[in-house]
């Protein structure tokens, strides 16, 4: 896997902040995984905050819907009600 450079500067702030702050040096796999779990956590936090602000706009689909689109796709029959 290849890093870029916004990911390693991204670490090296996260990991000097956590230096700072806590004056406990961590192991390196431990802190990667820290900085790794803070990013999955603001990734979903974002995500979250888009489908509200979405869903404010008006920019929804009904679950009938999309659930006939995909099954008319896949091939499958429509559902029963």
């Amino acid at each position: 896997m290849s890093i870029s450079q916004s990911e390693l500067d991204s670490f090296h702030s996260f990991a000097s902040y956590e230096l700072a702050t806590t004056g406990a040096a961590e192991s390196w796999p431990d802190l990667l995984a820290k900085w790794q779990s803070q990013r999955e956590h603001n990734e979903t936090v974002s995500s979250i905050r888009r489908g509200v602000q979405d869903a404010e706009a008006g920019r929804v689909r009904d679950l009938t819907e999309i659930d006939n689109q995909i099954r008319s796709q896949l091939g499958f029959p429509p559902r029963n009600k």
